[in-house]
């Protein structure tokens, strides 16, 4: 006899005992006790549960920063350009008072693709940004959609009617009609341009003359 899923020990007790778990399950999956009683679904907790995967990079604190100021300062006095680390943009110092950013290559933004980072002034990396990074972005991702097909005349919410991929064509003159496919252009070009055999005069017979 069960209750909501457990088995009673024996009819002259009535308290419930959990039945035994067992390794082996059905084909559904879920586990089942002694009896062959399907168990409620059992999700495991605490040290079972899956854990979550640590950030590779520091996100938290000023240890990355830390470290990255120390690398610039050390790449500079390297390159016997001073004791504190260049801008990479405007090739000046950055000086203890002044707020800097990490920035990646000019030439290689991260947006598209860049890895190599370094310092930069704060004003630098952002006037940079707005100024140049922003428009490439833009035109990048326009070029690329025109490329794959993704935009272009006609493909927009609205197309216009009679425009370049619509099924009519307007003229000059106003007029609607079907829009021809290039054969079918060509082929009236052709028809126009055939020469027409013309009938001529016979001129055997003498001609008549009025007087």
């Amino acid at each position: 006899m069960t209750r909501s899923g457990y088995r009673v020990s024996s009819p002259r007790c009535s308290r419930p005992v959990l039945p035994e778990r067992s390794t082996c399950a059905a084909t559904t999956g879920a586990p089942r006790g002694r009896l062959g009683i399907e168990l409620p679904a059992y999700r495991p907790r605490g040290i079972f549960r899956k854990a979550t995967p640590m950030a590779t990079r520091w996100q938290f604190g000023t240890k990355h920063r830390d470290y990255l100021y120390s690398r610039c300062r050390n790449e500079a006095g390297i390159d016997g350009l001073g004791n504190y680390p260049i801008c990479n943009i405007c090739n000046q110092p950055v000086l203890p008072t002044d707020a800097w950013d990490e920035s990646h290559a000019p030439e290689h933004p991260k947006a598209l693709g860049g890895k190599s980072v370094a310092i930069a002034h704060r004003t630098c990396n952002r006037d940079h940004g707005a100024k140049v990074v922003a428009p490439l972005i833009a035109k990048t991702e326009a070029v690329r959609k025109k490329y794959l097909g993704i935009t272009g005349p006609g493909l927009g919410k609205s197309p216009m009617q009679g425009g370049r991929r619509s099924d009519l064509s307007r003229g000059v003159d106003g007029r609607v009609k079907p829009r021809l496919t290039l054969a079918q252009k060509h082929a009236q070009f052709l028809q126009r341009r055939a020469i027409i055999a013309l009938p001529v005069e016979d001129f055997s017979e003498p001609l008549e003359v009025h007087q």
